[in-house]
């Protein structure tokens, strides 16, 4: 599922000098992983951000608030993907998406 367009970046990254990427653009992870938010719902009030792209040297990581990680389980499963969540919303603890979000950025 869109291989051919992470093989595609992946072509240009690597022409460029460039082992590192985070994309961010609602079209620029559509057209590399196939996910997009469930649209019923609209934006996700406490994911901290957009669902987003961490490219590392030929590997594509779908960085996605947990509440979304079944819809974007068939990615994870791809040879050059994978998925990494973080905490959107519970009751046990104040809402800090944009915190977790930037945990998962770190790492």
């Amino acid at each position: 599922m869109h291989r051919e367009q992470r093989d595609r970046a992946h072509l240009l990254f690597k022409s460029k000098g460039i082992s590192r990427a985070l994309l961010a653009s609602p079209a620029s992870v559509k057209w590399l992983t196939g996910f997009a938010p469930p649209v019923e719902i609209g934006a996700h009030l406490f994911a901290g951000g957009p669902p987003m792209i961490w490219y590392e040297d030929g590997r594509f990581t779908l960085l996605v608030v947990d509440d979304w990680v079944a819809d974007a389980a068939e990615f994870g499963e791809e040879p050059d993907g994978g998925v990494e969540t973080h905490l959107g919303y519970t009751l046990d603890r104040p809402l800090s998406g944009a915190d977790h979000l930037g945990q998962v950025l770190r790492r």
